[in-house]
């Protein structure tokens, strides 16, 4: 699927577009799934400073996590 425009301007469909969560590449799947639990949400953007440099979805969890028996506490999303 293709979305036009910019990230600004799909934050700006949101009801508060400035509320965005976001985890470091050198946080565990494990921190990213208690982020996404205690916030309720599906997905957190990956970000390297200011640069986005990746999604981490609930999606993502449930195919490569699960699927391999991987242990999230120990997986970084440098080695994702």
């Amino acid at each position: 699927m293709h979305i036009p425009g910019t990230i600004q301007s799909v934050l700006n469909l949101k009801q508060n577009p400035s509320l965005v969560y976001t985890v470091r590449p050198d946080a565990t799947v494990f921190e990213a799934l208690q982020i996404l639990a205690e916030k309720n949400i599906g997905a957190l953007l990956v970000m390297e400073g200011d640069k986005p440099v990746g999604i981490f979805s609930e999606r993502d969890y449930a195919r490569k996590c699960i699927n391999l028996a991987i242990d999230t506490a120990a997986i970084f999303f440098s080695h994702f």
